[in-house]
Formats: structure tokens, sequence, C-alpha cells
């Protein structure tokens, strides 16, 4: 007997049993899975750039001040990490704002997984305002810069315009 709060179903982790114990990992993933079927992908917790979430969970102390000077100077693919930082609460404080921050800088200067990223956050009001027109702005310049993902996530977005 599983009993999944909505908001949280995104992070598998946070899937407990009817006695609140912690359900066991493949049958959380698959709730997990269930719920981004039914809803498309969502950004709220979660790293949603498969490169991006195997460097971020891979790096030093060190390695980390060093993203963070490369984002601050102006490099997308560092402000993008550092806005995953924020977002999974990987050696900072956990923050959605100050993620969506970086992670639209990152979007700006043309990183198509942080345009993806932004595109979730519009769609899930995850660190910004809900907008849709946003969120399909923003997936759609992800679309072009040839990033898959954001196809799948337009197509959940407006079914009806597909």
């Amino acid at each position: 007997n599983l009993s999944v709060n909505p908001d949280l179903v995104s992070d598998p982790q946070k899937v407990v049993a009817g006695d609140g114990t912690a359900a066991n990992g493949d049958v959380a993933n698959t709730i997990a899975d269930l719920a981004s079927a039914a809803t498309g992908p969502i950004s709220h917790l979660l790293i949603t750039d498969p490169s991006t979430e195997d460097i971020v969970q891979n790096l030093t102390r060190f390695e980390v001040s060093t993203v963070r000077r490369q984002a601050a100077t102006g490099d997308e693919e560092a402000a993008f990490q550092l806005g995953m930082m924020y977002e999974v609460g990987y050696d900072v404080k956990q923050n959605c704002s100050k993620a969506a921050e970086w992670v639209m800088k990152a979007a700006e200067a043309g990183y198509p997984p942080a345009q993806y990223n932004l595109g979730l956050r519009y769609k899930d009001g995850d660190g910004v305002t809900a907008s849709t027109a946003e969120a399909e702005k923003w997936l759609n310049k992800a679309a072009a810069g040839k990033y898959r993902p954001a196809r799948v996530a337009l197509a959940k977005l407006l079914p009806q315009e597909r």
C-alpha cells in the first residue's frame, strides 16, 4: 500500500509505503515515471540533463568554486551546472529561485539543456511564475538547438496543437 504526494512524486526517494517507510526504489522510480508520462517532464528537485547530472554529482569542493567563478564570468555551461546545484542542494542551500536565475543566464546565452530546463520551470512554476507561453518559447528554442527531450516536452505541453 503506497501513498504518493503528487507534489513530491518527482523525487522517488520521497515516495513512502503506507506504514511510513521508504518504498522500494524500483517501485518509487516506476511511480515517478508514470507521473512524468501523465504530466510530461518535470524540473523540481531534478537535474534534467543526464551529462550535467553526472558532472554535478561528481564535483569536488575545489571544482564547485571553479564552477561558481566560471558561471559568474559568463560560461553558460557552468551557469547551468550552478543552477542545477541550487536545484538539488549540492554543496549549496537548495533554492529553486536561485536555480532559475542561473538556468536563465545559461538559457539566454543559448545553451539548449538550460533552455529545456527553463521551459520546464515555466511549465511547472518552479522558481519562476508559471507561463505556458514562456514554457513554449524556451522549449522551442531548445528543440531548435536539437535538444531531443524538448520535442517530447512540447508535445506534452500543447497536445492539442500536435
